[in-house]
């Protein structure tokens, strides 16, 4: 993929954090709605596709499950497969399970013999721009929250449709069903929900291995700010808002932890970063609707 300018970045970031909404990129980014089009039209033509994802938590259920021994279970309702590699030299196995609001976990759960499993809120996609170490958390900043909602079937084929490229059209995406009626349901039923990332990578990863780490913070502020971070690709927060596993983009580890512990000493940095281990691009599975919640 061809390397980006920083103005291309920060649209890229407001697309992000606006979660598709051009009006809205514009404003955070400062800039024109016709400039944004057409950097997202010049990125389309270089091989960038826009994936909406949904925000999981607003379908069901989600679970983070580490497992340092054996497979992780199989069924539909298997989001994500991450092939991770330790930096012990032990290997793990990173599944995010999504299940039905009305599915008990109790059953998951049992199958994950020997796994140490977290419950997380959401699975959020970053918008990348500032970097790490320079973050500051916003007084009162809180993590978004997904609308939690039935979906009926023209929702849910809106939402696949959708997956696969947001940049589809919406009222051509059900057959057989008016304009009309899917323009309603996607502006009220699926829009909220939308994540929008930017997907360089067939596999729905970077070319080059992401790390696993886990992040502390010393204040609930400091969880939402890490969704600014260009080196996070993924955050996972986990229940207590005060720590998160992510995965991170970031060329060179050593250099990456050695600036954060320099900016946790000289600008007071609230975050605490520990690497886990690394993932294997060609042995993971990207994210997927899991099949369960589309039928």
């Amino acid at each position: 993929m061809v390397a980006l300018a920083a103005s291309k970045l920060r649209v890229v970031a407001a697309f992000i954090e606006a979660r598709g909404s051009v009006s809205e990129a514009a404003e955070i980014a400062g800039v024109s709605k016709q400039y944004i089009y057409e950097v997202l039209g010049r990125l389309r033509s270089l091989g960038y596709r826009f994936r909406g994802f949904p925000s999981l938590g607003a379908l069901g259920r989600v679970l983070l499950a580490l497992s340092r021994g054996g497979a992780l279970p199989n069924g539909d309702f298997s989001a994500a497969r991450l092939k991770v590699y330790s930096f012990g030299g032990e290997e793990l196995l990173v599944g995010v399970y999504v299940l039905p609001a009305r599915a008990r976990a109790a059953e998951l759960l049992r199958d994950l013999s020997g796994a140490e499993t977290v419950e997380l809120l959401d699975i959020l996609p970053a918008a990348p721009f500032h970097d790490l170490a320079e973050l500051r958390p916003r007084e009162g900043a809180k993590l978004p929250k997904p609308p939690r909602r039935e979906l009926d079937g023209i929702d849910k084929a809106i939402l696949a449709k959708l997956f696969e490229d947001v940049s589809s059209p919406v009222t051509s995406s059900v057959p057989g069903v008016s304009k009309s009626l899917l323009s309603y349901h996607y502006r009220h039923h699926v829009k909220p929900m939308l994540r929008v990332l930017l997907d360089t990578h067939p596999m729905l990863m970077h070319a080059r291995p992401l790390l696993l780490a886990e992040v502390r913070a010393e204040r609930e502020e400091w969880i939402p700010a890490l969704l600014k971070a260009r080196q996070v690709y993924l955050l996972m927060p986990r229940p207590n808002l005060l720590s998160a596993y992510a995965l991170l983009d970031v060329e060179d580890p050593y250099t990456f932890l050695k600036r954060v512990a320099e900016a946790r000493r000289e600008r007071g940095l609230g975050l605490q970063v520990a690497l886990l281990g690394y993932v294997d691009p060609e042995k993971s599975e990207k994210l997927r609707i899991p099949r369960a919640l589309l039928s």
